[in-house]
C-alpha cells in the first residue's frame, strides 16, 4: 500500500468529510428508496393498466359479438318487415279486387231488380204483361242467360235452382252474423253502428 497516499487520505478524512459523506450517504440512500416506491407506483399502476386494458379489450370483443348479434338480428327484422309489406301489398291488392268485384255485383243486382222494376211499370201502365216481360227477356237474352225453352213448371224450375243458392246465401249470412257477434264480444266497433 502507498503510505503517501495513506497519509493523504487520513489528512482529508476528518470528522467533518466523515460526516459529510454519511449525510450525503443518507441522502443517497432516501433518493433510492423514493426511487424504488416510485417504480414500485408505476408498476401498480402499469399492472393496474394492463387489467383495464385486458377488461377493456374483453368488454370490445364482446360488444363486437353483440353488435353482430344485432346486426344479424336487424338483417332477420328487415327481411320479415319485406315480406310482410309484400304480403301486405298482396292483401291490399286482393281487397280491392274484392272491393271491386262485390261493388260489380251490387250493381247487377241493382240492374236486375230496376229491370223488374221497370216490367212492372210496363205492364200497369200498358196493360200487357208481354211488354213487361220484354224488359226481363232482354236482361237474360244479353248474357245468354235465358232458360232451356223445354222447361214448362216454372215454380219446379225456380224451387230447383234457388235451393242450392238459398242454402248458400244461408250460410253466408250465418258468417256474417258470427262476425258481427265476435266483432261485438270483442269491443270492436261495426262500421255503420
Amino acid at each position: 500500500m502507498d503510505i503517501d497516499a495513506l497519509n493523504a487520505f487520513k489528512f482529508l478524512t476528518g470528522p467533518e468529510t466523515v460526516l459529510a459523506l454519511l449525510d450525503e450517504r443518507e441522502r443517497n440512500q432516501q433518493y433510492i428508496k423514493r426511487r424504488d416506491q416510485k417504480n414500485e407506483d408505476i408498476a401498480l399502476t402499469v399492472g393496474k393498466l394492463r387489467v383495464e386494458l385486458e377488461a377493456a379489450e374483453n368488454n370490445l370483443i364482446d360488444s363486437e359479438c353483440h353488435v353482430a348479434e344485432l346486426e344479424e338480428a336487424l338483417r332477420d327484422k328487415q327481411a320479415l318487415l319485406e315480406a310482410s309489406e309484400k304480403r301486405n301489398a298482396k292483401l291490399q291488392s286482393e281487397n280491392a279486387y274484392i272491393r271491386n268485384r262485390y261493388k260489380e255485383l251490387d250493381l247487377l243486382i241493382g240492374k236486375n231488380i230496376l229491370v223488374m222494376q221497370a216490367a212492372i211499370i210496363e205492364w200497369q201502365a200498358t196493360g200487357d204483361a208481354k211488354s213487361g216481360l220484354a224488359w226481363i227477356y232482354n236482361t237474360l237474352f244479353g248474357p245468354g242467360e235465358l232458360p232451356d225453352e223445354s222447361r214448362k213448371d216454372a215454380q219446379a224450375y225456380f224451387n230447383r235452382k234457388y235451393a242450392p243458392i238459398d242454402e248458400k246465401l244461408m250460410a253466408l249470412h250465418k258468417w256474417f252474423w258470427e262476425q258481427s257477434e265476435a266483432e261485438r264480444a270483442a269491443g270492436i266497433r261495426i262500421k255503420g253502428e
